[in-house]
């Protein structure tokens, strides 16, 4: 299940450490390292960090307009 947060209008969809590693098939705690290393981007949201599914396709919807160039 996706999460949609809005910010100053704009709607970001996240999802929780916990449903981005079932969705990936992977434990939460995989996840949790990736996060905490960078390697999955996320936003923070007081207590909560999820992750940013916008961020993390960008750089592959930029190649793809780059590549069609």
């Amino acid at each position: 299940m996706e999460h949609k947060i809005v910010l100053s209008g704009i709607t970001v969809p996240v999802m929780t450490r916990e449903q981005f590693a079932r969705a990936i098939g992977v434990e939460r705690g995989v996840v949790d390292g990736w996060c905490d290393r960078g390697y999955l981007p996320t936003i923070r949201i007081g207590k909560y960090s999820p992750v940013t599914l916008l961020l993390l396709v960008k750089p592959f919807a930029t190649e793809a307009v780059q590549s069609s160039l």
